[in-house]
């Protein structure tokens, strides 16, 4: 129920921020400037703290869920809340301060937890319903799902998308699958894993995607 800052030149512990009632930390994001901290929990509540300081600045509530998956754009725009509660918030970071956070809107349509969201422009999102939704965004959209990818045969708990645009996801059903966004065709299937791949990470500069999994190998 903690959070850690770390130095990575010292090795040293430099903060510890507690907050969230004794309720596991599960998402942790931060804005690209580095100001500011977000962190997720059973608790339903993101908390909102200063990066720099370790202070608590406020909880954002909406949630009836535990959080999941937390994201923020590379642009520092908006937060992203991925929820048990089957939906995904879209939040404001447009006024700079955590005072002026405000909920965009929220995103209805899984049929079961929120795991994973995105940080790229596009609001994706990945659910224990075995989907992965593609949702409209800008801040005029009305938040409508205009795609949704299905293929897996588990629950989906990892996104990435790959320097040239495609999206990879990873699944409790061992695979990774590759998807155009666009057209929201499936392009392959990464089979490998011998049990349930958690985590996905596609190289910026060059076609590497890397993948973790409970069968313990990194592929």
């Amino acid at each position: 129920n903690t959070i850690k800052l770390w130095s990575l030149d010292s090795g040293e512990c430099l903060k510890t921020l507690g907050g969230h009632q004794d309720r596991c930390v599960t998402a942790l994001a931060a804005s690209p400037d580095g100001a500011l901290l977000f962190s997720g929990s059973w608790y339903n509540k993101i908390n909102v703290w200063d990066a720099r300081t370790g202070r608590f600045l406020r909880a954002l509530e909406g949630h009836e869920g535990s959080v999941q998956a937390l994201s923020v754009t590379r642009r520092g725009d908006e937060l992203r809340s991925a929820s048990a509660d089957h939906t995904v918030r879209v939040w404001s970071l447009a006024g700079g301060t955590a005072e002026r956070i405000h909920c965009l809107r929220t995103l209805r349509g899984h049929q079961g937890r929120v795991l994973a969201i995105s940080a790229d422009d596009q609001v994706i999102s990945a659910s224990d319903d075995r989907t992965v939704k593609v949702w409209q965004s800008g801040k005029t959209g009305t938040g409508k799902c205009l795609k949704t990818l299905k293929g897996h045969l588990a629950g989906v708990n990892a996104l990435a998308v790959d320097r040239r645009g495609l999206l990879l996801s990873g699944s409790f059903d061992r695979t990774v699958k590759q998807w155009s966004v666009q057209t929201g065709k499936w392009v392959r299937t990464l089979e490998s894993h011998k049990s349930a791949v958690n985590a996905v990470v596609a190289a910026p500069d060059e076609d590497l995607v890397v993948t973790g999994s409970d069968d313990k190998p990194i592929m």
